[in-house]
């Protein structure tokens, strides 16, 4: 059976709470996806090499598994 992994956001002081970002076919990718994205948004320099994702609170980021028929 196939997978697909989607990257979702919860901002709970955005206008949307929880949005889809993007889908990707591997858990690695959706990971790479979202360090890039994080970097981008909140201006994080490439050196950086500490929790991107505690740099973007309140905000998370969480990749869940569905199957594919």
């Amino acid at each position: 059976m196939n997978k697909v992994y989607i990257l979702e956001m919860y901002d709970p002081n955005g206008d949307i709470e929880s949005s889809i970002l993007n889908v990707f076919s591997s858990k690695e990718k959706a990971e790479e996806w979202r360090d890039r994205y994080i970097r981008e948004e909140y201006n994080i320099e490439d050196v950086f090499v500490g929790d991107l994702q505690r740099e973007a609170y309140p905000v998370e980021f969480s990749i869940n598994t569905y199957p594919v028929l």
